[in-house]
């Protein structure tokens, strides 16, 4: 890993709860208006409460398990979007000392763009749900899915009173690459 690297870390134990929490994790966590997330009450809770969706838990697990069994750390490419950055970083899982696993996320590069405000944390929302997949960012069109800006497009987002709701999953081809990385 390059020492310049921003690294954002967090350890759980056998029983997947959070242990410690480093504070670039909770600056970065105050600076993406997640203040939830960079709070000491993060300490003893289960890393699946923080999970959106039954196909990323069950991602989650498997990573998990593979490094429990084997040792071998296991990395995987995900996207931190904000509104106004694509944020590509990666993610490593790898044993830590006692049983415990150490959680790095880390800044691989960053390409501004203009704002979205779809991605706005506090935009008022509507009842309507649209998909984001937690790995890669894009969002669910029908059977097809877009970046967040062809999203935006395509649905005549901003022709609408409120803009939906984001839930996170995971589209097909992360899946895949995923389950293609964990078997590797």
């Amino acid at each position: 890993m390059n020492s310049n690297e921003e690294t954002f870390s967090y350890l759980i134990d056998r029983d997947c709860l959070i242990v410690s929490v480093d504070s670039s994790f909770k600056q970065f966590a105050l600076e993406n208006e997640a203040p939830e997330l960079a709070q000491q009450s993060l300490i003893g809770k289960s890393l699946f409460g923080f999970l959106c969706d039954h196909n990323t838990e069950v991602l989650y697990r498997q990573m998990i398990e593979r490094v429990r069994g084997d040792g071998r750390p296991v990395t995987v490419p995900f996207r931190c979007d904000s509104p106004t950055e694509r944020r590509y970083m990666e993610l490593q899982i790898s044993p830590a000392e006692e049983g415990l696993l150490h959680f790095c996320s880390s800044m691989k590069r960053i390409e501004p763009r203009e704002s979205v405000a779809l991605l706005e944390q506090n935009s008022p929302r509507s009842d309507e749900i649209l998909l984001q997949c937690g790995w890669c960012k894009k969002v669910n069109v029908g059977d097809e899915w877009l970046e967040v800006e062809a999203a935006v497009e395509r649905l005549q987002l901003f022709s609408r009173p409120l803009l939906p709701e984001l839930s996170h999953g995971i589209c097909a081809s992360c899946k895949l690459q995923l389950m293609a990385d964990l078997e590797s």
